[in-house]
């Protein structure tokens, strides 16, 4: 396990590679290039989100994939927690899309509410480098310098609290990224 400590906050990572298997990740990344291929995603905001909940499809992978999340947001709490909301999009993207780079620093936070949020890597380009092509964090804000990368695990959830400023690393590859980003309030 990952884990960065930072004041008050914290970042950790849950391996799921011993329960999600490559063939559920590679039915996940049809389903999602599916939905993007039928339009079914946000124009407004990052291109290639999609607007659809995934955990609430009725499918095996996204049971496990469901599921995971919800186990590694307990172990991050060491404890059990009534769920009032559970909710995943992901994020389909290449170096072929360019956005804004400020336009992208976002946080899950709404007021009062307790929201913790993950990140799963799903499928990475085969020449990305894994240690700079997960997600930057502003852990001060996004004025403040004070920023860390966490790694693009394949098979984990990085899972820290959804206060947190946070935005994509820009893409480093031609080949699609895709994502899976799920929220917990609790």
């Amino acid at each position: 396990m990952i884990e960065y400590q930072h004041q008050w906050e914290t970042v950790e990572t849950f391996d799921f590679s011993s329960l999600i298997t490559q063939e559920d990740q590679s039915l996940a990344v049809k389903d999602i290039e599916y939905i993007i291929a039928s339009g079914n995603w946000f124009k407004t905001s990052p291109k290639y989100q999609t607007q659809e909940n995934l955990f609430a499809r009725n499918s095996e992978h996204w049971l496990k994939i469901k599921h995971s999340f919800i186990f590694s947001c307990f172990m991050y709490l060491k404890k059990e927690v009534k769920i009032n909301n559970i909710q995943s999009w992901s994020f389909m993207t290449s170096n072929q899309t360019v956005e804004n780079r400020d336009d992208l620093w976002h946080n899950h936070q709404l007021p009062n509410e307790r929201t913790l949020s993950g990140i799963y890597y799903l499928q990475m380009p085969t020449d990305a480098d894994l240690n700079t092509s997960g997600t930057e964090f502003a852990f001060d804000g996004v004025d403040s310098p004070n920023r860390w990368v966490g790694p693009a695990k394949p098979f984990n959830w990085l899972i820290y609290p959804g206060k947190i400023w946070h935005r994509p690393t820009p893409p480093q590859s031609s080949q699609n990224r895709f994502i899976i980003a799920a929220d917990m309030i609790f």
